[in-house]
């Protein structure tokens, strides 16, 4: 995914986060202080979830005291919970996390069912093999009490509840902890905005019988926003997008829901939907486990998250033609694990651009019928290397690309500078495309900078609005300055003033060259005729077939650097020229 280091949450959220990361400062690299916040932020939720989740309920005689226990464990289990570090001397809370805390939680699956009452639900149990993972090789070092843990702890508890359970805060944590120092670059964090994610589960509009997936999914935020999404259309209690969605956007998605509600499925779709309808893969073990908590707090199966390259995955775990909704935001430009993925592209299986193998990674793993949003480069729209227009061609000739929507720069910025200028393609797999429709975001509802705040006017609830509409439905938009269509012949196009160059160059050239061959072809012709090895006739029918030859030589050369010279461009503004019918079909 692109690197974003935007701040969009509250400025409160913000300071306590900030406050954190200088506490923990002194205890290590930046990828100590991610695992220590984790396993903090971890212990926090656990305690929540087990209040407010009745899923939990039988948990709950786990942590209840036991004053006439022989062990003294037992007898204290109410101080084996987040909230009770906020009572320890500081000088204890290192030695209570590592013999009490964290031995305990990498074996609660044991201790949960001592009081469990029958066989523990599969929901509880994935969830509390997720606990047991994380907590299994905990150890707080002894510099972590440079950052005063007192401190610490007290910081993670003001945290808002809500926010802890509702947004992707664990990533907004990790990434604030990092971004200052490259950190997210080292363990490769690389979000997308909140708003923006939103955004694209709205255009694809994922159900319960939709199979999910993200190939990069990072610290998961396309797929428990997908998840959400779909409850959301049952419930229609306004949890999703929740409070802290810019305003228009939130008021935007409450009147879809409102008009399009969903019946309560049967048990029989919610139990596979859970096990198999929202999955994903992460290249990196720290942030798989980022996305397998989020999950975790979510309700989610955090078993669905796998770690591992997706490149490498392909055919095998991840088959071809198995989903239906793919929503992702791959790394560009990222280093890859192989030299070459023939099981990805056997075309081009060296192919160096992984933004490239990923787009086609999804579009090979989408059923028929399956649709696409998918964040990439600008660069991505025009790179002339022969699998960019290969691909670029196969989304019109195998697919029907439905829309390209241009995001403003400001999207995804770093303490560095600016981001790459980005743009989504939404494309369904299956068909031809017709008219591709171009729409480009000038406000996306934030100012620019690197402390985003909400501003009136956000054109990403227009998009929504222009593409349900019109879009899906297979009819054109009203054309604006932001929004038009372009027919895809038009795209498959090349400029007839380029045709006309490539065509007056090459027949320069090979015309010349065909003349000095011919003048040899000649003089040697003409020795044979001379010592009457040939006659009048064979020397003029031999000349004649070169002739021949050379002009069919010149059409191939003509035709293949055509070719080579069609871009398949997606930068479609540059299509919106005077181009008559005539000059079309030269």
């Amino acid at each position: 995914m692109a690197r974003s280091t935007v701040h969009y949450a509250d400025s409160e959220t913000n300071n306590i986060l900030k406050k954190l990361h200088n506490k923990l400062r002194p205890a290590g690299t930046p990828v100590q202080r991610v695992e220590y916040i984790i396993e903090l932020l971890l212990l926090r939720i656990f305690e929540v979830k087990l209040i407010q989740d009745p899923e939990f309920n039988q948990l709950r005689e786990l942590f209840r005291p036991k004053p006439d226990a022989k062990n003294e464990q037992e007898r204290e289990r109410d101080k084996l919970l987040f909230s009770s570090l906020l009572t320890v001397p500081n000088d204890q809370i290192l030695p209570a996390l590592n013999q009490k805390f964290f031995p305990f939680y990498a074996h609660i699956l044991s201790e949960a069912r001592k009081v469990w009452k029958g066989n523990l639900s599969t929901k509880v149990q994935d969830q509390l093999v997720l606990i047991e993972e994380v907590f299994g090789n905990s150890n707080f070092t002894n510099n972590v009490t440079s950052g005063n843990m007192a401190e610490v702890i007290g910081l993670v508890a003001e945290l808002d509840k809500d926010r802890l359970m509702k947004t992707d805060l664990l990533g907004d944590a990790i990434e604030s902890a990092l971004s200052e120092t490259g950190g997210t670059k080292d363990i490769g964090l690389h979000r997308t905005p909140d708003h923006i994610r939103h955004f694209m589960v709205g255009l694809v509009a994922p159900t319960f019988d939709d199979r999910l997936f993200d190939p990069t999914v990072g610290t998961g935020g396309f797929m428990f926003d997908s998840f959400e999404y779909v409850l959301q259309g049952v419930s229609r209690d306004g949890r999703w997008p929740g409070p802290k969605e810019h305003p228009e956007l939130a008021s935007w998605f409450k009147t879809w829901f409102d008009a399009h509600p969903v019946a309560m499925p049967s048990i029989e779709t919610t139990t596979d939907f859970y096990r198999t309808g929202v999955a994903g893969i992460e290249y990196l073990g720290m942030v798989r486990k980022m996305a397998a908590i989020n999950f975790y707090v979510r309700g989610l199966n955090p078993g669905n998250i796998q770690q591992g390259d997706a490149l490498e995955k392909f055919g095998t775990e991840i088959l071809p033609n198995s989903k239906t909704i793919i929503i992702a935001n791959p790394p560009f430009g990222a280093e890859r694990d192989k030299e070459s993925y023939p099981n990805v592209w056997s075309e081009y299986p060296t192919e160096s651009e992984t933004t490239i193998l990923f787009v086609k990674l999804m579009l090979e793993s989408l059923k028929p019928g399956g649709r696409c949003a998918v964040i990439v480069s600008d660069g991505f729209l025009t790179w002339d290397q022969n699998s960019a227009r290969a691909l670029r061609r196969a989304l019109l000739d195998e697919c029907e690309l439905q829309a390209v929507i241009s995001l403003p720069q400001g999207v995804f910025v770093s303490k560095g500078g600016q981001g790459p200028k980005t743009s989504i393609l939404c494309f369904v797999k299956g068909g031809r495309t017709r008219d591709v429709w171009f729409y480009k975001v000038t406000n996306d509802g934030y100012t620019m900078g690197t402390n985003r705040k909400s501003v009136p006017g956000c054109q990403l609830v227009e998009a929504l609005d222009l593409f349900h509409r019109h879009v899906r439905e297979g009819k054109q938009p009203p054309e604006s300055r932001h929004s038009f269509c372009i027919p895809a012949d038009w795209i498959k196009v090349l400029d007839p003033r380029v045709k006309d160059k490539i065509r007056d160059e090459t027949r320069a050239e090979m015309n010349a060259r065909a003349a000095e061959d011919k003048i040899k072809l000649a003089e040697k012709l003409d020795a044979q005729v001379a010592s009457k090895k040939l006659t009048a006739t064979e020397r003029k029918d031999r000349l004649a077939q070169h002739d021949e030859l050379w002009r069919s030589k010149i059409e191939n050369a003509i035709a293949q650097k055509i070719e080579r010279a069609h871009l398949y461009s997606f930068n479609l503004p540059n299509y919106r020229s005077s181009l008559t019918p005539a000059q079309l079909a030269a």
